[in-house]
């Protein structure tokens, strides 16, 4: 059967989006844009463990205030970058530029590139650069004082707000005493969990959700004990593994077929990296699943994260 992937795909990350720590997230970032707005500079360091969506939560906000025109020029609200290993301070500054669109984002010298930056930030009338994956311009041992001195610089002249997205080594940052200072307000994203009621009753929600936005005629099963004991499992709370579990399950539907199966999921989990290891839930019995998950709950109170008890299961198994 042929599905329009891309509008699964959409509706899907739309579900994502009404998670509580989501939308917690998107009201911190937009008081830090809209105080830009009011003359302050506000900055944010977006946190957490790979593949808690952080980049997720990135990319949907990024959309949420895309560019548009006014009069005769193009505003930028938000501008996304990402920084790789062993960045200067001009290379920092040069990767704003071409996120920016600038066509000669790598001509000149560090000064001119530098009050070019200046100028199209305040021109195009950014209120947020959000520099997603920030911790791979980290040195090994240290701040990187090159793209210190770039965050500074734009903080000073141009009162643009900076977020910063990576997994906790991002708080490195924050060694440096200038922009500990700046840098005050700290968001944490963490896995969902699956322990109490409550957490129970929200992880289904998110299944049902993300269910409904898909084109199959067994939408209500997918809801059932059986299906969401195995999607938490499998994706150790993390909503954007569940999302690839679905989306990429679609794909192995054949024609003719009306109905996604847990076979169709175990194909999608061993044609991911992220998800190899954790195929057989979608084949085990319910009762291995009760008893996995039994264990997982004796584990209340345990100081190890939900990935490394689950992982630690699973090879029991």
């Amino acid at each position: 059967m042929m599905f329009d992937l891309n509008a699964i795909s959409i509706e899907l990350k739309k579900t994502v989006s009404k998670t509580d720590q989501f939308k917690y997230a998107v009201s911190v970032l937009d008081i830090s844009r809209e105080n830009k707005r009011l003359g302050h500079t506000d900055n944010v360091i977006i946190t957490g463990d790979s593949g808690v969506g952080k980049s997720h939560l990135v990319k949907a906000y990024h959309r949420q205030h895309a560019p548009y025109d006014e009069n005769v020029r193009t505003i930028v609200p938000v501008v996304v970058v990402s920084l790789t290993g062993k960045t200067t301070q001009l290379g920092c500054i040069q990767a704003i530029l071409e996120a920016m669109g600038d066509k000669f984002w790598n001509k000149g010298t560090s000064r001119e590139c530098t009050s070019k930056l200046y100028g199209l930030l305040r021109d195009n009338g950014v209120k947020m650069v959000i520099v997603d994956e920030a911790h791979n311009a980290l040195n090994a041992k240290s701040m990187n004082p090159s793209v210190a001195m770039t965050l500074k610089g734009i903080n000073n002249n141009t009162n643009t707000s900076i977020v910063l997205a990576g997994i906790h080594r991002v708080l490195e940052y924050r060694l440096d005493p200038e922009l500990n200072r700046r840098f005050q307000r700290v968001i944490n994203l963490t896995f969902m969990g699956y322990r109490t009621t409550e957490q129970v009753k929200d992880f289904k929600l998110l299944i049902t959700d993300m269910s409904n936005a898909l084109p199959v005629s067994n939408v209500s099963e997918l809801t059932t004990k059986c299906w969401v004991d195995r999607f938490f499992l499998a994706s150790e709370g993390s909503p954007d593994l569940v999302y690839t579990m679905l989306l990429e399950g679609i794909r192995y539907i054949e024609k003719g077929e009306t109905e996604l199966s847990l076979a169709h999921i175990q194909k999608a989990c061993l044609g991911s990296e992220s998800l190899k290891s954790k195929a057989d839930i979608f084949e085990y019995q319910d009762d291995t699943i009760t008893k996995l998950l039994k264990e997982f709950h004796d584990t209340k109170g345990s100081a190890q994260p939900v990935g490394d008890i689950i992982r630690g299961m699973l090879k029991r198994f």
